[in-house]
This record gives C-alpha cells, structure tokens and sequence, in this order.
C-alpha cells in the first residue's frame, strides 16, 4: 500500500516527525528586535497614574522576545525608543 507524504509550500516532500523547511545553525544568525521604553508625560498625560502604573508593573515582568524565542544573545541586535504617552 502505498503512503502518501504531505509536501510544503515548495514542493518538496517531508518524512513523518521531521519538519519541514531548511537546515539553518541559529547561532551564526543575526536578529533585529525593537525595544521601546514607554514613559508618562509630566503634564497632559492620556494615561492616569494608576492605570500607568498598572502597565509599568505588567511590562517590567514581560520577558524579552530573546528570551521567549530562546534566541542566542550573541546575535541580537536591539534598536530602542522612547515613548512619551
């Protein structure tokens, strides 16, 4: 009985518990992140201090894409900003 094996997107077929795509060593990749830093204005703020509060406490225990990814440190590349809301 003959078996069918699924293909990718590119035509190319795959074997049962293999995934699909290309062979690649993570760590010779680089990666690029953005990083923002949120703060509150001192005057006109949109957001009350409380509900500022709230989102500071809530982003500070947030984990980094990095480390959520389990990219390697050694090929990060993070560009930063700043907010002002």
């Amino acid at each position: 009985m003959d078996v069918a094996k699924p293909k990718s997107q590119h035509g190319q077929s795959h074997e049962p518990g293999k995934e699909p795509g290309f062979d690649s060593e993570l760590d010779r990749k680089h990666y690029y992140l953005a990083h923002e830093t949120v703060v509150r204005r001192e005057k006109e703020s949109s957001m009350g201090p409380i509900s500022f509060a709230i989102f500071s406490f809530l982003n500070k225990i947030s984990s980094r894409a990095p480390d959520y990814f389990k990219i390697p440190h050694d090929g990060v590349i993070e560009v930063g900003f700043r907010i002002e809301i």
